[in-house]
């Protein structure tokens, strides 16, 4: 009698394993409808949410690219060869990157008007950067930093 009940326990609670499983299942698959439906709301015939979504994601990563020199360097590329090309002793810190198709804008803070200068001048000698510009550059209210943008134009 024991193991009857045993094995009834187990499959009772095999049965509630199921049902849970198939709840967060479903919940899932509509969630993945959900977000698919808000990104892709072009798409009237959705079959395989996921197979649909990359196929989206690489033709716009194709069309984004413009089959030019930008579709294999990605952001982290970027930030390398700056970090590469400034000299060890220019330090700052990046408040705000924005990234688009061959163009990078950082607004930063640093210590001094010269040390943003020497930023430019740094990365204007590359090769991998055609142009660099500042494009605002100020003393903040508290007169310990210096808040600039500069912009980056990418070789290619």
């Amino acid at each position: 009698m024991l193991i009857v009940c045993f094995l009834l326990a187990w499959l009772l609670s095999s049965w509630l394993n199921l049902a849970v499983l198939g709840k967060r299942e479903r919940f899932l698959a509509a969630e993945i409808r959900k977000v698919f439906s808000a990104s892709f709301p072009q798409v009237t015939r959705v079959v395989d949410e996921v197979k649909q979504a990359r196929t989206l994601l690489e033709a716009k990563k194709t069309e984004s690219a413009d089959g030019g020199a930008f579709s294999s360097v990605s952001l982290l590329d970027v930030m390398e060869r700056i970090s590469s090309t400034l000299p060890k002793g220019i330090n700052f810190q990046v408040v705000n990157l924005f990234w688009e198709r061959g163009r990078l804008e950082i607004d930063g803070r640093t210590d001094s008007f010269k040390t943003v200068n020497a930023i430019q001048e740094s990365l204007s000698k590359s090769r991998a950067f055609p142009e660099v510009t500042i494009s605002n550059a100020k003393t903040r209210s508290d007169g310990q930093d210096v808040e600039f943008k500069i912009t980056i134009r990418l070789a290619g």
